[in-house]
């Protein structure tokens, strides 16, 4: 599925929807939908949702999160967090961790990349000056 790797909820959610109907329509039903759903969420690059969900997750668990088997109110929890995040610019924000790794990768690419640029050639001594031989070659 690709909305997932898109990181976009609402596509994914409503990929996930057609396939229940799908489902529906043969007669068949989804299992462990909501297991399903709290580890595909889990697996997006939101670090923030990502731990929205775990907690969520949890509460399900402990039985303090009441959710329907059918998954309608999880897909539908998921994808207000996801447009309150978006529309507050803070869908992807990067961490404060991964500011600080990406701050300290920049001077060793650099530092890197100039220990691996080719050595200057050195500039060749040459025979300017001295006399050449009877049978020496230039």
């Amino acid at each position: 599925m690709d909305a997932l790797e898109q990181n976009d909820i609402m596509k994914f959610n409503d990929y996930i929807k057609a396939q229940i109907k799908l489902l529906a329509a043969a007669g068949e039903t989804a299992s462990n939908l909501l297991l399903n759903l709290f580890m595909a969420y889990k697996n997006t690059k939101d670090k923030q949702f990502s731990t929205w969900v775990t907690n969520k997750a949890n509460s399900w668990k402990e039985g303090t999160l009441q959710l329907n088997p059918n998954g309608v109110k999880l897909m539908d929890y998921a994808e207000n967090y996801f447009k309150d995040s978006k529309s507050t610019g803070e869908w992807l924000k990067l961490t404060e961790e991964e500011k600080k790794i990406i701050a300290l990768k920049a001077p060793i690419c650099r530092t890197t990349h100039k220990r691996d640029d080719p050595p200057t050639p050195k500039k060749e001594k040459g025979n300017k000056g001295r006399k050449q031989h009877k049978g020496e070659k230039e």
